[in-house]
């Protein structure tokens, strides 16, 4: 009696160890947990390139955001055309091969995105908006003679500009399959980096302080 069940525990423990086997996830170990996986620096690579490009295609509409004050508008109207013109001809491949792949929703988000930041670039190139760290731009007023009400429209044209890079942000990352984080921190410093002749926060001795860029 007592090798009878003995015998039937022992079926029951194997029947119950192939059950459990069967309903288990398989847990696979691929690569050499010692090595990086490669793909990790192309997706960062590609990030930043696609970045840049966005970037880069920004600040040439800010560029052009004040109109010269030339006694000809014909001649100023043609000297834009002809900008243009040459923007188109010498435009950089990798951006060309990024935007062709993006949705309309994509290329709303970021015409929203110059428009706003045109309508900011006389207030960053006067001083009252900088980069700041974070991907977005602070009222700081570095020329120090703004009024009150002054403040009040740069602080509104800020937000103006600030919710229309959060947009951007939110809709890029999405498109890239990329954490928020990223995408925020990589714009973050290519406008910081690229922004010439407008005050930026940088990092100095561990401490975030602006300076003139």
């Amino acid at each position: 009696m007592k090798t009878t069940m003995t015998l039937n525990m022992g079926v029951a423990g194997v029947v119950a160890l192939m059950l459990y086997t069967a309903c288990s996830p398989e847990v696979k170990i691929v690569g050499d947990k010692d090595k990086p996986i490669p793909i990790n620096a192309e997706i960062k690579i590609h990030i930043y390139q696609h970045a840049a490009s966005v970037v880069d295609d920004v600040l040439r509409g800010r560029e052009t955001a004040e109109q010269p004050d030339m006694e000809d508008e014909g001649a100023w109207q043609l000297e834009q055309a002809a900008t243009r013109l040459v923007e188109l001809l010498s435009a950089r491949p990798a951006y060309a091969a990024t935007s062709g792949r993006q949705s309309a929703a994509w290329q709303a988000a970021l015409a929203r995105l110059k428009e706003a930041d045109r309508k900011a670039a006389p207030l960053l190139k006067s001083y009252m908006l900088g980069e700041n760290r974070d991907g977005f731009v602070s009222v700081i007023n570095k020329g120090g003679l703004a009024t009150t009400q002054q403040l009040a429209e740069a602080a509104k044209i800020a937000d103006e500009l600030n919710a229309a890079r959060k947009a951007f942000y939110e809709i890029d990352a999405r498109e890239q399959g990329v954490d928020m984080r990223t995408v925020q921190e990589t714009y973050a410093k290519l406008f910081r980096e690229k922004s010439k002749g407008v005050w930026v926060e940088v990092q100095e001795n561990g401490t975030w302080v602006w300076k003139k860029n």
